[in-house]
């Protein structure tokens, strides 16, 4: 009976150390993740002519993606996950094709290149620089 309480014991302590371990993991590994996400997210600016890259995080831990680009075209409904190479997306394009590409972000600079695409304007291996800005309210008229 003794040697039957050890054992429950030692069985319980054992579990109550696994479960922590786990909760520490899983700690680190979401505050990496929000690490991540606050680089790699935001509003950024191409200074040549004021096209727009949004990045914003989603719940499911992916990211939505919108590209305004002057007078081309706006791709609003981009979906991306993270990446060693940073968020790899893929949206629809202005003739109804997927279009895809990847957004990685350096300091306040964001590089979006095109690497899946089939649209004439926008060919793979195209780069845009964009600028981490502010977000500017709009008047209200």
């Amino acid at each position: 009976m003794r040697a039957m309480k050890r054992t429950t014991f030692f069985l319980f302590a054992l579990a109550a150390v696994a479960l922590c371990s786990c909760r520490t993991s899983n700690t680190e590994a979401v505050q990496h993740r929000n690490k991540a996400s606050k680089k790699l997210t935001g509003y950024f600016v191409y200074k040549n002519d004021g096209s727009t890259l949004t990045v914003t995080p989603r719940e499911d831990g992916r990211y939505n993606v919108d590209v305004d680009l002057f007078r081309l075209t706006w791709l609003n409904d981009g979906i991306g996950d993270y990446t060693d190479g940073g968020i790899d997306f893929t949206a629809t394009d202005a003739g109804g094709k997927p279009i895809g590409g990847v957004i990685s972000v350096k300091g306040k600079t964001a590089t979006l290149t095109f690497t899946r695409s089939t649209w004439y304007y926008l060919r793979n291996g195209d780069q845009l620089v964009f600028k981490r800005q502010k977000r500017q309210k709009r008047k209200k008229r």
